[in-house]
């Protein structure tokens, strides 16, 4: 039997090595299918909202946005520009807590955040009532593709808002999972007092008024004590001026944490969120 030479057999397993590499990679196709072809997330940017006429309340303005945001997060098929990167978009722009958010300020917006879509819009309250309108702007077309409008008591606020995230993603063409669904009429607390002490504290944080803020995140988790959200910042506005919870890990699990048994770990994980932010700052 013929001995094969050193190099005629590193030529032999290399070719061999070669072979399987190529039974082995995905074929080349052509175009995507267009179910593929959809996987690609439809970026959103959601703007704060304004009063139709006369003064507005922070609150509100800052509510209505980061429970839209919630809500539309949880569409696998949407990629929703955050509450702190929207602030950030806002600050290049130097728009700081100007309520002048419009088709105009949206079209920048759109441009600075590099998203396909802007969603903004205004609230009018009347009384114990409330009407929402928001207006999506196509940032390729850059013209308004779609308006909707919401009215009801405040104190639906949240129902209100999920079911403007159903109609602008019904509008949008986009089919829904039953877990989708499930997760966008998920709330976190079905007090409005609650909800207003909450993005009060959002608002007051966001200024750095961290003491104040505490305050009322406080005040959240005394008018609902399921409200684990409030929770979680009341451990973030004690450790100071460090990352956020819409950017920790836990964060996410708290908003799901409706089990009162789950309240110890919670806390657990609001003091690690706060190390972990300290340590990755």
């Amino acid at each position: 039997m013929r001995r094969i030479g050193a190099p005629r057999l590193a030529l032999t397993l290399c070719a061999i090595a070669m072979i399987q590499a190529a039974l082995a990679a995905p074929a080349v196709a052509g175009p995507k299918p267009a179910a593929e072809a959809r996987a690609t997330p439809t970026t959103v940017a959601v703007m704060p909202f304004v009063p139709r006429s006369g003064q507005g309340q922070a609150w509100l303005s800052k509510g209505l946005a980061d429970l839209l945001i919630q809500d539309l997060a949880q569409v696998k098929s949407l990629a929703i520009v955050s509450r702190e990167q929207a602030q950030v978009f806002a600050r290049e722009l130097q728009l700081g807590d100007s309520p002048l958010f419009g088709p105009e300020t949206a079209l920048r917006m759109g441009r600075v955040a590099k998203v396909d879509r802007v969603l903004y819009g205004h609230y009018a309250l009347t009384g114990e009532r409330i009407a929402i309108t928001i207006f999506v702007l196509d940032m390729a077309r850059q013209e308004v593709i779609q308006r909707e409008e919401v009215e009801g008591p405040l104190r639906d606020l949240r129902a209100l808002l999920q079911k403007l995230a159903l109609q602008f993603t019904g509008r949008q063409g986009i089919e829904l999972s039953e877990t989708e669904r499930t997760n966008i009429r998920f709330e976190t607390t079905d007090s409005i007092s609650a909800t207003r002490h909450f993005y009060e504290g959002l608002h007051l944080y966001d200024q750095g008024r961290h003491a104040d803020a505490l305050g009322e995140f406080a005040a959240a988790a005394k008018q609902d004590p399921r409200y684990r959200e409030a929770q979680l910042w009341m451990g973030t506005s004690a450790s100071g001026p460090r990352r956020t919870p819409r950017s920790c890990p836990s964060r996410a699990l708290a908003r799901r944490a409706s089990w009162p048994g789950l309240m110890p770990w919670i806390s657990t994980a609001t003091r690690s969120c706060a190390w972990w932010s300290s340590t990755s700052a």
